[in-house]
């Protein structure tokens, strides 16, 4: 598919003042793309939400979700094994 020149170019403009691929990527999409219900309680599925999706289906939803806790844990770990503070 090729984008016409009028979404193309302020799209890759965009792309390059925020650092980013003009993609959809796991960055966008996933890690940076949530945000905690009440920041008082643990970081949880229950207790996440995602900030935009294409369908705003819940089973979209969980399914970008599950990679942050995923990547939670994978941060817990880093900490017990002193490999980040």
């Amino acid at each position: 598919m090729i984008l016409p020149m009028c979404l193309a170019v302020p799209l890759t403009d965009l792309a390059k003042l925020v650092g980013r691929n003009p993609i959809v990527d796991y960055a966008s999409l996933v890690l940076n793309n949530w945000q905690m219900i009440d920041p008082k309680l643990p970081l949880t599925l229950e207790n996440l939400k995602v900030i935009w999706s294409f369908t705003k289906s819940k089973a979209e939803e969980w399914f970008y979700l599950i990679h942050v806790v995923i990547e939670s844990y994978g941060a817990e770990s880093m900490r017990a094994a002193k490999i980040i503070a």
